[in-house]
């Protein structure tokens, strides 16, 4: 499980996450990895410190603050040695007991499972993407690493690169059944 969280944004947004992930049982042995987006020099040693007092057994991925969200899990994702890769962003607030059961879960019956989102959309971004636009949202999902990895993600260098990467004509869930 990847956290990302981003220096920048407001402290309330990781500590809701955070009461969220110790409120609910996650149902499944699991490593933690936290994204740490943006921290630098004595923050970095703080945020650090601080998660490991907290979660002694957790993992870290240190990337600067450019591009977004989508462009931070793939940096990550290039890092982290597992089959199964559930990234949330720092906006996550878990609800649910055997949430990350629930998000894995595909994967280990069916062999075609693409990706799990916690949330998803029919949003229509524009006259290439007709309603209803399925798609899985980028703020909570679950997919194999190599098939991440392997999804063409284009340049991410603006939002709404990221916004087309998640729901445009060539989004990853349209890449992911295609396939």
């Amino acid at each position: 499980v990847g956290a990302w969280l981003r220096r920048a944004n407001p402290s309330h947004f990781r500590k809701r996450f955070l009461a969220s992930y110790d409120s609910q049982v996650a149902g499944v042995p699991h490593d933690l990895v936290f994204l740490l987006k943006g921290f630098s020099g004595d923050e970095l040693s703080h945020a650090r410190r601080e998660l490991r007092r907290r979660y002694s057994q957790s993992m870290f991925v240190e990337v600067d603050d450019a591009g977004f969200d989508i462009s931070a899990y793939r940096r990550a994702a290039k890092q982290i040695d597992q089959e199964i890769v559930v990234f949330l962003n720092s906006h996550s607030e878990i609800q649910a007991d055997d949430w990350l059961v629930k998000l894995v879960h595909p994967f280990t019956t069916r062999p075609d499972a693409g990706v799990v989102g916690a949330t998803s959309s029919w949003e229509q971004l524009d006259a290439n993407t007709p309603f209803p636009n399925k798609h899985v949202r980028t703020n909570g999902f679950a997919i194999r690493r190599a098939d991440f990895l392997a999804v063409d993600s284009g340049l991410l260098d603006s939002k709404l690169a990221c916004n087309q990467f998640e729901a445009g004509p060539r989004s990853m869930t349209r890449q992911l059944i295609e396939r």
